[in-house]
Formats: C-alpha cells, sequence, structure tokens
C-alpha cells in the first residue's frame, strides 16, 4: 500500500500533466480516469472509503488543494480543473516532483498562516447532511456555502445585537421545551454573531469530512423550505473528496459525536489544519499551525534534586513516569514532604503559572471537580437560576488545548480523602484513553483529556492503604512511595539538618520514634521536625501537639499500653546517647 505522500506526490505532478496537456478546461471525473489509467493503483490502495472514494483519489484530490494554494490551477463549483500560466511555469521550474510537492504545500500553509495572522480563528461543526430530512452538503460544496434552519426567525438587520437577535429568537421559538429553545437560539446567535470571516468550518456527509474557510458575513435569505434562509460564504478545501472518519484524530472523532447543530470545536483547529498534511515532507509548518506536539519531559538539573534533598536517579525515574504515564501518585505516612514535592516538581517541569492545586476531602464532589450547577442571579432582580459551572479540571483542561505547546500539571492533594470513583466519574476512562471522549453528566459536548494535561497526587497511607484503591485507579496510576524508611526520605532530615548546620538531634530522634512504630503506614515523617529552632524545647512541644496527636490516631485502640514507648524524656536521652556513643 501506497502512503498519503506517494499518491500526493505524483498525483499533483500528474495532474497538473493532464491539464496542461488538454486544450480547455478537463472535469473532475475525466482527471481522476485518465489518472486511474495512468498510475494504476491496486490492492488496498483501490478499496472505496466511507468518503465513498477510492483511497488513492482522496489522497490526490486533497493534494490538489495545494495546487490551487499555489495559483497552479483552478477548480470552478461544476467540478471543472485548469492549469494557470503559473502552473505551466511550475512544470518548467520544478521537474522533481517531490520539490514541486514541497512547494505547493508550504504555498497552502503559507496561506493558512496569514489568515491566522489576520485574525483570532475559531473552528466549528456545522451540520447540513439532515436539515429537514435533506442532505445539503452537497449544495454546500457546489455553490461555496453553508447555511443554518431558522424557518421561525424573521428577517433580522445585517447590524443586530448578540441580545437583541437572541430575544428575538427566543420569542420566534417559545414553542419549544427550554432546553430545546436554548439550544436553537444559542446556535443562531454563534452563527450570526460568533461565527467570523476567515473561521474554519467542517461539516460531515456520507461521503466523509469536509473542512472549508468561511469568506463571507451571515446573509439572511427568504427561504421555502425554511433549511437554508441564514447562509455564509465558504470556500471548501476538499470539495472534491471527503477526509474518511477513520483517518480523523481521535480527539476529533469525539467531538463529531456531539447531536448539536452547531459546535464551537476550536480546541481542535490544529488537528482539523492538519488532516492530511504529512509532516515528513520537509516543509516547516508555521507555530501556529503546529500539529499537536508529543510533549515528553527532559530530565530535570541535578541542582533541582539537591534542592529538594532528592537523589538524581530518584527525580530522573520520577520524570521517566510522569512522561509514561501521566499520572503519579505520591503515597506515604504524615510529613514526608508528598504534597511539597508535588508543587516543587511540577513547578520545575512546567513552571508555576502552568500548575492547578486542588484538595480533595470526604464532602468533595464530581460537581467540584469537574463541572456542576450552581445558583447565580437570575434575569429579574431577586430571582436566582442555576448556571452550569465548569470545576477545577474542565478549565485546566480547556487551558490545556488552547496552549497545546506547553504542558499543564494538576496537583491533587489528599487524593484517597474523597470518593474516587464519585469525583472522577466517566472520567476514569479518560485516564487511559486520552485521544476518547466521553458523554459527560450535564451534556455537551463529548469531552476529551488533552494529552498535555497531567496530574501529581498524593496520599495519605494513614488514612488509607494503597492495597484499598480499586484496580481501576491503580491501574491508571504510577505510585511512588515517599517513607521514613526508604530513600529519598529515609536521609531528608538528616541532609537538611547538616546543610543548615543545626545539631543532628532531630535526625536521630525521629529514627528511635518511627523504629518503635509497628505499623509501616503510621510512621512519622521528617517535615514535622525541619524547624530552625532545634533545642530541646522547640523539639518537645512539637512532640506534644503534633506528634502524640497522631501516634494516639494511630494507636487509639491501645493507647493506654503503648504510650510509654513514645515518651519523650525517654527517647530524647537515646538520641543523645547514640550521637555521643563511638563510631
Amino acid at each position: 500500500m501506497a502512503n498519503s505522500t506517494f499518491w500526493q506526490t505524483a498525483g499533483m505532478r500528474a495532474t497538473l500533466e493532464l491539464l496542461a496537456a488538454r486544450v480547455g478546461p478537463m472535469p473532475r471525473n475525466e482527471v481522476m480516469a485518465s489518472l486511474r489509467e495512468r498510475l494504476a493503483p491496486d490492492g488496498v490502495d483501490v478499496e472505496v472509503q466511507s468518503n465513498k472514494h477510492e483511497r488513492w483519489w482522496s489522497y490526490i484530490a486533497w493534494g490538489t488543494s495545494y495546487l490551487v494554494a499555489a495559483e497552479w490551477m483552478i477548480k470552478d463549483g461544476s467540478g471543472v480543473w485548469s492549469i494557470t500560466d503559473k502552473g505551466r511555469a511550475a512544470l518548467q521550474q520544478y521537474v522533481d516532483p517531490n520539490e514541486l510537492r514541497r512547494v505547493a504545500v508550504k504555498a497552502y500553509r503559507d496561506a493558512r498562516a496569514d489568515a491566522a495572522e489576520q485574525a483570532t480563528r475559531r473552528a466549528w461543526l456545522v451540520r447540513g447532511s439532515s436539515v429537514l430530512g435533506v442532505n445539503l452538503v452537497p449544495q454546500w460544496l457546489v455553490d461555496g456555502w453553508c447555511s443554518l434552519a431558522a424557518s421561525q426567525l424573521p428577517a433580522i438587520e445585517a447590524t443586530i445585537e448578540r441580545d437583541t437577535l437572541i430575544a428575538i429568537a427566543d420569542a420566534a421559538y417559545e414553542h419549544l421545551k427550554v432546553q430545546e429553545r436554548r439550544s436553537k437560539v444559542n446556535e443562531i446567535a454563534d452563527f450570526v454573531c460568533k461565527m467570523k470571516v476567515g473561521d474554519v468550518l467542517l461539516t460531515t456527509s456520507d461521503d466523509g469530512v469536509f473542512i472549508g474557510d468561511v469568506k463571507g458575513e451571515w446573509e439572511y435569505q427568504p427561504s421555502e423550505s425554511g433549511r437554508s434562509n441564514l447562509r455564509r460564504d465558504v470556500s471548501w478545501r476538499n470539495a472534491d473528496a471527503g477526509v474518511d472518519f477513520g483517518d480523523l484524530p481521535g480527539a476529533l472523532q469525539a467531538k463529531l459525536k456531539t447531536g448539536d447543530t452547531i459546535a464551537d470545536i476550536t480546541g481542535e483547529l490544529v488537528s482539523i489544519e492538519d488532516l492530511t498534511l504529512d509532516p515528513t515532507d520537509g516543509v516547516e509548518l508555521p507555530a501556529t499551525e503546529a500539529r499537536q506536539p508529543h510533549i515528553e519531559f527532559g530530565k530535570l538539573a541535578a541542582s533541582v534534586a539537591a534542592d529538594l534533598f532528592l537523589s538524581e536517579p530518584w527525580l530522573a525515574e520520577f520524570v521517566e513516569l510522569l512522561n509514561e504515564k501521566r499520572q503519579i501518585v505520591l503515597y506515604g505516612p504524615p510529613g514526608t514532604g508528598k504534597t511539597f514535592l508535588a508543587r516543587r516538581i511540577a513547578a520545575h517541569l512546567v513552571g508555576e503559572q502552568q500548575v492547578r492545586l486542588v484538595q480533595f476531602h470526604p464532602s468533595y464532589t464530581y460537581e467540584d471537580f469537574f463541572e456542576g450547577f450552581r445558583p447565580s442571579p437570575g434575569a429579574a432582580q431577586g430571582t436566582v437560576s442555576l448556571e452550569l459551572r465548569a470545576g477545577p479540571l474542565r478549565r485546566l483542561a480547556t487551558e490545556a488545548k488552547e496552549h497545546l505547546d506547553q504542558a499543564f500539571i494538576l496537583v491533587i492533594d489528599e487524593l484517597n480523602r474523597a470518593n474516587i470513583a464519585k469525583v472522577f466519574g466517566e472520567l476514569y476512562f479518560l485516564l487511559e484513553y486520552r485521544d476518547q471522549g466521553v458523554e459527560v453528566l450535564y451534556g455537551g459536548e463529548p469531552f476529551t483529556l488533552p494529552t498535555n494535561l497531567y496530574f501529581v497526587c498524593t496520599m495519605n497511607t494513614a488514612d488509607r492503604s494503597i492495597a484499598l484503591l480499586d484496580a481501576a485507579m491503580r491501574r491508571r496510576f504510577a505510585f511512588v512511595e515517599l517513607h521514613p524508611a526508604t530513600q529519598p526520605t529515609e536521609s531528608m532530615l538528616r541532609d537538611w539538618l547538616a546543610r543548615k548546620e543545626l545539631p543532628p538531634t532531630a535526625g536521630a530522634l525521629l529514627g528511635l520514634l518511627n523504629a518503635a512504630i509497628e505499623d509501616r503506614d503510621a510512621h512519622i515523617g521528617p517535615s514535622y521536625f525541619m524547624t530552625s529552632d532545634q533545642s530541646k524545647e522547640r523539639l518537645a512541644r512539637i512532640w506534644r501537639t503534633q506528634i502524640v496527636p497522631l501516634l494516639q490516631e494511630t494507636h487509639y485502640d491501645r493507647w493506654t499500653s503503648t504510650s510509654s514507648r513514645f515518651d519523650f524524656e525517654a527517647l530524647y536521652g537515646k538520641a543523645i546517647a547514640q550521637l555521643d556513643a563511638p563510631a
């Protein structure tokens, strides 16, 4: 099977040669028949795709869009092609088919980049394959426009404001149920007020997926059928052959599952632009048009490990795990620096501005984490309505989709204090399948998790052992232990005291304390003793107000019989003696 680059490279030059040899324009079907005889595709390349075209022709038909962008050929709305004087000159100048393709692709990309500079573009899904039972897409592609059915909407002025339009549309569709009316009014407002010249359109039909650029302002035209009285001129890029659904990126496929007639899919603009461009063609892609990179964190500097009292191998493995899984849980007893390290490592990897922190607790819900309805002032004074508001995960995911060349990290503190299955809900699936989309609880277009969004979580094993987590949770996260008996935590307090030039007593005291605690998950971390005042009085106060309450909680059923093991004076004396003993 030949790939897309092969067919485009061979087909673009062959197409220009056919048109150059022809006296006058040539119908598209004749071009296809001539190229089929000349290039002799076979095998899987002649399989008919979902767009109803053979694979080889789909690639060539799209490649001719590059020829049009380079002004080497012209396609009219009736499917007739012709070569230009520039096209004839290009055949003479670029004898090598690969060079000819590279120049044409660059012209295409430059045109896209110029459009991006002229305006902040958005991408829209506009459905036309079943408008009151009729597929309008073929007519859109031939005539160069798209439309929206708004049969109940009266004639409106070109200068109408959004608020006025919404009021008129709301009244025109008052016969619909509340949710249906709101959806219809929003799609009208988006088509008229939010969609702009230069925006990118995507539509679907049985022949595949078609992409175009909005070329004109909206127009209101009387329509007896009521199917297309709101219209916009569109320059369709691939009217000759739709992109096969199977060639779409997973995230974009998920967006097309929405039932909305019009949907803002700007988050997938890069994927839409880059649907059939081959990254091996040797043409540098402008930054605004780049396909989403696979972000992989590099090794952090040795100074970062030293600053955080970590070994370089431990930190390197942490970064490798984050690259591999995208979700990590730091787990261990209290005081082991889980939250501190999660935030500091995240900041070193992506920068403070791209790190968000949320803390789970027993009453934390899906609505708090992802999205849910919240009270807000109503339209009439003194009334209250419910408004769907995004939570920290949806907000950060949106930001990540808008900046695909950057990485973002969500730090979830105390992960296991909430009911994790309820908080994540259907989003559990996306932690493992980032390129898929799921229908979320409160509706709207299917939601996807961007690949440049990472999770670093903390979990206190004194509250709940990881053995109690369900298998789905354990499978989706990498787990990294921070425990006082193992590195890097075991030497952290001693190293900190030495760097601060403080006495080592607290380090010995912590070691004796943890040796007296039988339950490994109940051990105490070093952060409790990381204070600049290392006097006996200060350590005794920490012991009385912070350590003993923790011990009483974990030994609540036997505190009377075990409390003598944790006597501060006795353990402090042992620590001094241990340090004074000859090596």
